[in-house]
Parts: structure tokens; C-alpha cells; sequence
């Protein structure tokens, strides 16, 4: 939509076009107010953060009130013991940021997105596939075009508007739903939505 974004995450650190290396999904928190320093001097005005649930419990985050907060998807990939001792206590790490964000997008079609909200401070709004949510996929199709496979599909509620991604499976039709919901929330047109949704490669 022409608005310059910075990108925090797993895969790395983006200031725009601008790539730096990370050492951690959610680095040390005098580091992230260094890229955000770096991001608003370069034009910035979005960033898209991916926020860890180490970087949640050791307060990496602490003082960073967020606009939109997210959860995707629980399970039992962070037990052990450098990470969570217990499911209860990466839960629980993970619902630190829905007690520091204005809004939250949510996966109603995750069982745990109720134990993931538990004490939240935020507005919540939610998205689905299988369940009635605010914004709904339906008309889930697989598509295979010009040698490229993908995902089409409509939504309802709070966009209703037809979508196409090139990355194939069920998860790309719930990484797009959450996508078009932050980008609505956010002032994003459908048009811009859906172009850029096409235009995602792994």
C-alpha cells in the first residue's frame, strides 16, 4: 500500500528494503529500541514485529505498548529446558501481550485461544475458518495456475473480498486472514490487500 514497514522476526530484520541479521526472534530489548530508532529515521511507519514468548517472559517487550497484538496457533513446540518448563507457563508467556496491545486479532479456531486471553486488557476481534468469527474464509479453494499453486478463497464480516496467495495449504489461508484483518484495522484498501497477498513467496 506504499507505506515503508520494518520487520522484526525469526527471519531476520528488515528497515524497508534494508536487511540486517538477527540473533534472536525477539532480540534484547535496548536492541529492538535501537531498530526502532533506525526505522522511524528511515521512514518507517509501520513496524511488524514478531514477538517471542522468551522475549515476552524475560521482558524483552516490557514498556512496548502494541497497536495490534496476534495469536496464530498454540502448541507444544517450546517445552524444555531452555524455553517453558510446562504448557501452563509458555500459555501464560504468551498471554503477556494480550495485557499490552489495544486490539488483538485471534485465531478462533484454535482450542487454546481462550486460555491465551486469560486477564487480557485488549479489544478483541477474531478470524476463522471453521468457526463464526469476525473476518471468515469460505470458498477454500487449491489452485494450480501458470505452474504456480495457491490458495483462493472470499472473505465475510468485517472484509468481504476475494483472495488469492501463492503458497499452498490451509495455514496460508490463515496467514492471509490475519494479514487482511491487521491491514483493515490498519486503513489498507482491499485492492492494495489482495495485491499484496499474491505477491508473497517463501
Amino acid at each position: 500500500a506504499g507505506n515503508k514497514t520494518g520487520l522484526i522476526g525469526t527471519t531476520g530484520i528488515l528497515i524497508g528494503e534494508e536487511s540486517l541479521p538477527a540473533k534472536n526472534t525477539t532480540p534484547e530489548s535496548y536492541e529492538i529500541h535501537r531498530l526502532f530508532r533506525l526505522m522511524v529515521d528511515s521512514g518507517c511507519k509501520y513496524v511488524v514485529m514478531e514477538v517471542s514468548s522468551q522475549g515476552l517472559k524475560y521482558d524483552r517487550v516490557a514498556g512496548i505498548h502494541f497497536d495490534i497484538g496476534v495469536f496464530t496457533n498454540f502448541s507444544p513446540d517450546h517445552i524444555g529446558p531452555n524455553e517453558h518448563d510446562s504448557m501452563e507457563d509458555y500459555a501464560a508467556s504468551k498471554g503477556i501481550l494480550f495485557k499490552n496491545c489495544k486490539t488483538a486479532v485471534v485465531n478462533l479456531d484454535d482450542e487454546s485461544v481462550n486460555t491465551i486471553l486469560n486477564g487480557h486488557t485488549c479489544k478483541v476481534v477474531s478470524y476463522a475458518i471453521n468457526n463464526n468469527a469476525d473476518l471468515k474464509a469460505e470458498n477454500i479453494e487449491f489452485i494450480k495456475e501458470n505452474g504456480r499453486l495457491g490458495m483462493k478463497f472470499n472473505t465475510t464480516g468485517a472484509v468481504d473480498y476475494n483472495f488469492t496467495v501463492y503458497t499452498p495449504g490451509m495455514f496460508s489461508v490463515y496467514n492471509s486472514l490475519v494479514t487482511i484483518y491487521i491491514c483493515n484495522l490498519l486503513g489498507v484498501d482491499n485492492t492494495s490487500i489482495a495485491k499484496g497477498l499474491e505477491t508473497v513467496k517463501v
